[in-house]
């Protein structure tokens, strides 16, 4: 599961239950922390698997970027920024949309 916070941090986590206990805390597998070169500068709003790599995701932000990573290297395979708007991943298909404000 991938999480994206306010502070511009993203988390992977691991939601596989071997206990098979009815009550499991979710362990963070890696995260993207506020020392990574290429963290979100601010909010994160969404992120999303690309649905035809499981080992790539997108996020997008306030800070107006929308950035691909790889989740094996967590570094950013393509970034893109706008100058009027948000971007984001629409979840529906897999095109990126943006909108002038």
């Amino acid at each position: 599961m991938l999480s994206g916070g306010s502070d511009g941090v993203i988390v992977l986590y691991d939601l596989e239950n071997s206990s098979r206990q009815s009550y499991y805390t979710c362990k963070a597998v890696c995260s993207i922390g506020r020392d990574h070169p290429d963290v979100h500068r601010y909010s994160v709003e969404t992120v999303q698997w690309y649905p035809h790599d499981t080992g790539m995701f997108t996020s997008s932000s306030f800070d107006k970027t929308l950035k691909v990573w790889d989740t094996n290297t967590l570094q950013t395979e393509s970034r893109s920024v706008t100058h009027a708007g948000v971007q984001w991943p629409v979840a529906q298909s897999q095109l990126t949309a943006t909108s002038p404000s």
